[in-house]
């Protein structure tokens, strides 16, 4: 893929046919951005392949690849919940509950082929409270920044981590 220019180019493999190949060119950096919003469920949704591309400066940050972006962000929300979704083939971060958020969370999910992290909550400026992440399996990630875990924790409170399985990551599983 030439990005500036736009152009895919593909030479088809021995015995391969163009016109069987499926191609995917994913062209948004985050699939959803959510902002001062109240009381939205998102329910059996699949977001899969962002275009998401880590600069080198965030690259290997001091603790859990915290300053990477997510495919999913929500930003100063009361909750906001994904029930039911799956987070696959994504850049950066699956899921991004910043410090304003209050409630909601991710709940009988799979997250799985991310980049960075799974779920995170919080910033280093300000606290999240409230946000659950239960019933998920969250698995391979850290594919491009690998201090990414399954899900972080940053200055947040009254949080639940319930009955999830989290496997294959380089970093950690939870980081508090």
């Amino acid at each position: 893929l030439d990005r500036p220019s736009g152009v895919l180019s593909y030479r088809p493999l021995p015995g391969e046919r163009l016109e069987d190949v499926r191609i995917e060119a994913p062209v948004s950096p985050a699939l959803l951005r959510i902002c001062g919003a109240h009381g939205i469920r998102f329910e059996n949704i699949v977001f899969r392949l962002d275009n998401h591309n880590t600069p080198k400066e965030t690259l290997f940050s001091s603790q859990a690849e915290i300053r990477t972006g997510a495919a999913v962000d929500v930003r100063a929300s009361q909750d906001v919940s994904f029930d039911g979704c799956v987070f696959v083939n994504l850049g950066g971060w699956a899921v991004s509950f910043d410090g304003a958020c209050r409630g909601g969370g991710v709940r009988s999910g799979v997250i799985a082929d991310v980049g960075a992290g799974g779920v995170r909550i919080g910033t280093v400026d300000a606290s999240a409270r409230g946000i659950t992440v239960a019933d998920c399996e969250i698995r391979e990630g850290g594919r491009r920044d690998p201090g990414g875990p399954a899900i972080a924790a940053i200055k947040a409170h009254d949080c639940r981590f319930l009955r999830n399985e989290i496997h294959d990551f380089y970093y950690t599983g939870i980081s508090v």
